[in-house]
């Protein structure tokens, strides 16, 4: 079995910035904020860790089923599930190589590497290909570009302010990648979508729909 080698901006992302940036956007104190995630922090947020995974392993209360809408529940999202989520697209998109080479030929010809995320939440997958195109030596495509799909707009805010923090942070990818936000039930609003696709990533979204029914 071949090991998965995860991008040099993992570590950077995950471990540095991606608290630090949930801390500045969730603590319940302005004195908490802008200041380094600390091991207090972690004791503060991993209470909504547990209380999330026992939403998850548990039947869900109706008064719940959007936990995304919360933001204990988000800013616990964000630092435990989307770094295990993410690992796992990374590991999917080293599976499978030759989609991804495909993927980039499109964006090229075309001028756009447009990627469509269903049921983005955070953006957990495009984060994942993103850090993954930055490890990358050949040319990336001249502009990318990231749709993101999903029924919470505060959420895929956070997945849009993550991506833009990613790709502003360096430069092969600073002034060159573009986020566009659908808000709305998933069925209903991707046959609006015209632009060509390069690449399409649904995961762990399936059981967040029921069939829409006419």
């Amino acid at each position: 079995r071949e090991s998965v080698l995860f991008p040099a901006s993992w570590t950077w992302f995950f471990d540095e910035c991606l608290p630090t940036w949930v801390k500045d956007r969730y603590s319940p104190r302005e004195s908490w904020k802008g200041k380094p995630f600390s091991s207090e922090d972690g004791k503060f947020f991993l209470r909504g860790v547990r209380e999330l995974s026992d939403l998850f392993t548990d039947a869900r209360p109706k008064n719940l089923a959007d936990y995304l809408a919360h933001e204990k529940y988000r800013s616990s999202y964000l630092l435990y599930f989307l770094p295990l989520q993410a690992a796992k697209f990374v590991a999917l998109f080293s599976l499978h190589p030759k989609a991804i080479e495909a993927a980039l030929a499109h964006g090229r010809t075309t001028g756009t590497f447009r990627a469509i995320d269903l049921g983005a939440g955070p953006a957990t997958a495009s984060i994942a290909l993103l850090l993954l195109l930055l490890s990358r030596k050949d040319p990336l495509p001249e502009k990318i570009e990231f749709v993101l799909f999903d029924q919470n707009a505060t959420i895929l805010k956070d997945g849009e302010a993550l991506l833009m923090r990613i790709a502003e942070s360096f430069p092969r990818t600073r002034g060159r990648v573009k986020v566009r936000l659908v808000t709305g039930d998933l069925w209903r609003t991707i046959h609006l979508e015209r632009d060509a696709v390069s690449l399409g990533l649904f995961g762990h979204t399936v059981n967040e729909y029921l069939p829409m029914k006419d």
